[in-house]
């Protein structure tokens, strides 16, 4: 019995597939759990949020901003604050600042 051998580019397709579905990325999901976030962070903080927005910049960063106000007091002005989010390269786990 003979053995055909696979064409040596056929043999780099599935280490290829197996990496890429191995790197972590932002899901639908997981921005909405950010945008959430930074909403119950700035709100336990004793402001008022009107909105955060988060756009997926890459697929392990998301970019955006918080509109917010504080709850009381006299200077109750809007303010905005961008913010970004950075997932590992190794896991799902994700840092988000803003400022």
């Amino acid at each position: 019995m003979k053995m055909k051998s696979l064409p040596l580019s056929a043999g780099l397709i599935f280490p290829l597939l197996f990496l890429a579905s191995c790197t972590s990325r932002f899901s639908e999901n997981d921005i909405v759990n950010t945008e959430s976030a930074i909403r119950t962070d700035f709100e336990h903080r004793g402001f008022t949020v009107e909105q955060v927005s988060l756009i997926k910049e890459s697929d392990r960063r998301l970019s955006g901003f918080v509109r917010f106000k504080k709850s009381a007091g006299l200077l109750r002005q809007v303010q905005l604050k961008n913010c970004i989010a950075t997932m590992d390269a190794d896991s799902s786990k994700y840092i988000w600042e803003c400022k």
